[in-house]
């Protein structure tokens, strides 16, 4: 069964090193673990000499410790003995995001309906680190939109702006050799007036450096040709599965509910599916030496709210527990509506892969001169552009005409330049005092001061370094943030453009698992048990991601 037209979850006795597979649905959940299911008992049964290495995991037993507890010693990330970590640090590239993916429209409190259904907006992600705010933003219009949108979609590394990144190490020969063609017809069109895709009724047009088009082609080619499925699987397990770093892994490990083996499969789908059509390496998940792109420490479920996720695996027959089958539905729908949405909408898209700053200089070339929104990640903080150097650069392309028109930045690093904001770099006592908040806001997810005291290697407890790593969940620093904020440099770039920080946003909560219209001084106020599990065990936050939102001034 291809898992393109998988749209029900399928009995899970399979083999991909026969191709097997039964043709029929799951109707019956293995009451044991709950993360596969079988059209009948025959099945379970038949199935069984596979399944139970997952079933019966060291990791699901009530009584697994990290290794170093079960050894009676110091975990190494205390005694620093690291081992080959310089081998392994330089096999990385890039994650996995760490912030939910956002809609830059909120359209009730902004445009509003049914108005937005008829209005010409022009939209520029100009620093987008992040593809998935694109399809979300797409994805969150109303589904009857007539009017036409201009998208500018920026970043300096070409590898983002050429495409999503994929969860998968494998996938099917057919996608990947139809992501080198279109890769490939990008680069042999090489100049940039040529450089046009149509698409239904959307168009693409690419002004990318041909020279690096070609390289990322060239790129695919070389992986696909030298990467068999054997070095792709040593080069996950090189990263994932290192011997020098178990404390890590199970440090890790400590507060997560046991699911899917991603680690150890490297593939994202329903754990009962088959996967013997994901028979070639993900040309976009390893480099030019066949090193993995991913720090060990990476999960697919990084950046993602969990209830979406769940919701969507049960509509195609998946369980909680199966927790990557559901990512899997998830993404997978999404990309097939932004697909229909593609078709059906008047969409522009123009690639760039430019300096930001040096960008906004140039607008004019195939891109509209004002946005309604400018969606700029997190460029704003100091070590990269800067407040002063955004807002003088892209004030001025801000929409005069749409009073809802903004800027949307996001802040991650502001603490360390602000004296007294960063709880890590505090006094034990402020940590302490928060710890209890923490426990009493999220009982479930940290356990009891009891059950974390328990035992010889209390001080090392998993749970405990979980917990004090997400302290600033119950942290209030909105005083030390708008201190940051009001800078007399910052101000006057402002005030230079004629805009204004938004002191309640209207297009995404100022923290992440905020509300939206809470007040800058308000918690992340998760409401489910998911929610909450989610935010402190999956996303992977810092907890000081502060969204700021520019208007003009009326």
């Amino acid at each position: 069964m291809s898992h393109l037209g998988m749209n029900r979850l399928p009995c899970a006795n399979n083999d991909a090193s026969t191709s097997f597979e039964c043709p029929n649905l799951a109707k019956l959940l293995c009451s044991k673990c709950k993360l596969v299911s079988y059209c009948r008992k025959e099945c379970q049964i038949q199935h069984w000499a596979v399944h139970k290495k997952v079933c019966k995991s060291p990791l699901r037993s009530s009584d697994w410790m990290p290794n170093w507890v079960a050894t009676d010693r110091k975990p190494a990330f205390i005694t620093r003995l690291t081992g080959d970590w310089a081998d392994i640090k330089q096999f990385w590239h890039w994650n996995w995001w760490e912030i939910f993916p956002l809609s830059i429209f909120a359209t009730e409190e902004n445009e509003g309906f049914p108005r937005i259904a008829d209005t010409n907006l022009s939209l520029g992600f100009i620093a987008s680190g992040d593809l998935r705010n694109v399809i979300q933003t797409i994805n969150k219009l109303p589904s009857d939109y007539r009017g036409s949108m201009n998208i500018l979609i920026n970043d300096h590394n070409p590898m983002i702006v050429s495409g999503i990144s994929f969860y998968s190490v494998y996938c099917s020969p057919y996608l990947a050799y139809e992501m080198q063609n279109l890769v490939q017809t990008h680069a042999n069109l090489g100049t940039q007036a040529q450089d046009i895709i149509s698409f239904g009724s959307s168009t693409l047009h690419s002004f990318s450096d041909p020279q690096l088009k070609m390289f990322i082609a060239l790129h695919m080619g070389r992986v696909m040709m030298t990467m068999s499925p054997e070095h792709a699987k040593k080069a996950l397990h090189a990263i994932m599965l290192a011997p020098s770093r178990i404390d890590y892994r199970d440090r890790a490990y400590g507060g997560l509910e046991p699911s899917h083996p991603w680690r150890e499969s490297g593939t994202v789908l329903p754990l009962g599916a088959s996967s013997a059509h994901l028979t070639m390496p993900n040309p976009w998940m390893f480099d030019h030496e066949g090193k993995l792109f991913l720090k060990d420490s990476a999960s697919p479920l990084q950046g993602w709210e969990t209830g979406p996720l769940i919701q969507s695996g049960k509509q195609h027959g998946t369980t909680r527990e199966d927790i990557i089958g559901c990512f899997y539905f998830h993404v997978r729908d999404q990309l097939q509506e932004f697909r229909r949405r593609m078709q059906r909408f008047k969409l522009n898209f123009v690639l760039r892969n430019d300096d930001a700053i040096d960008l906004a200089k140039g607008v004019g070339a195939g891109m509209h001169i004002s946005f309604d929104r400018i969606e700029v990640s997190n460029i704003c903080d100091q070590e990269y552009v800067g407040v002063p150097r955004l807002l003088e650069a892209w004030g001025p392309h801000l929409s005069i005409s749409n009073k809802h028109a903004a800027i949307l930045g996001l802040f991650m690093n502001w603490q360390t330049a602000t004296p007294g904001a960063d709880l890590a770099a505090g006094s034990s006592a402020r940590q302490e005092k928060i710890l209890p908040l923490v426990m009493d806001n999220y009982p479930k997810q940290c356990g009891t001061r009891d059950d974390l005291l328990k035992g010889i290697h209390a001080q090392y407890n998993p749970m405990m370094y979980r917990i004090k790593a997400n302290l600033p969940v119950c942290y209030d620093h909105s005083q030390f943030f708008t201190r940051y904020l009001n800078d007399k440099e910052k101000l006057r770039a402002a005030q230079q453009q004629n805009l204004m920080i938004r002191s309640v946003n209207k297009i995404v909560p100022s923290r992440i698992g905020g509300k939206l219209g809470d007040p800058i001084s308000a918690l992340p106020s998760p409401e489910t048990e998911d929610e909450k599990y989610s935010l402190l065990y999956l996303s992977g936050p810092s907890f000081y991601e502060r969204y700021v939102e520019w208007v003009r001034i009326e």
